[in-house]
C-alpha cells in the first residue's frame, strides 16, 4: 500500500470516529452501560438465560447492531471521498505557499526554453 493510501486510511478512520463521536471515554461508558443494563435486566427478568434473552433481545440487537452497521458505512464513504478532498487541500496549500514567491525566469533571453 502506498503512503498516500495509508494516509487516506488513517484519516478515514479519524474522520469516521469524529463523525460518530467515538472517544475512549464514550466507548468505556457505553461498555459499562451495557454491562449494567444486562446485569439489571438479569435481575428484573429472571435468572434463567431464556428469560433474560427474551427480555433484552430487541434492545440489545438495536443498541449493538446499529453502531456495528453504521461504522463500516461511514468508513467506506470517507475512504471513497477523502482522496479528492486531500488532493484539493494539498493544491490549496501549494498555491498558498507559491503565492508569496516571485516566479522564476531565465536570466537570459525572453524566458522561454
Amino acid at each position: 500500500m502506498s503512503s498516500f493510501w495509508k494516509a487516506v486510511h488513517q484519516r478515514a478512520i479519524k474522520e469516521t470516529i469524529d463523525a460518530l463521536k467515538l472517544t475512549r471515554e464514550q466507548l468505556a461508558l457505553k461498555v459499562l452501560g451495557y454491562a449494567i443494563f444486562i446485569f439489571v435486566g438479569w435481575f428484573l427478568f429472571g435468572r434463567t438465560a431464556n428469560d433474560l434473552w427474551e427480555g433484552l433481545r430487541n434492545t440489545l440487537i438495536w443498541s449493538l447492531g446499529i453502531p456495528i452497521v453504521i461504522l463500516p458505512i461511514f468508513y467506506a464513504y470517507k475512504y471513497l471521498t477523502l482522496p479528492r478532498k486531500m488532493w484539493n487541500e494539498l493544491e490549496e496549500k501549494i498555491k498558498a505557499l507559491s503565492e508569496g514567491r516571485p516566479s522564476l525566469k531565465l536570466a537570459y533571453g525572453t524566458g522561454m526554453t
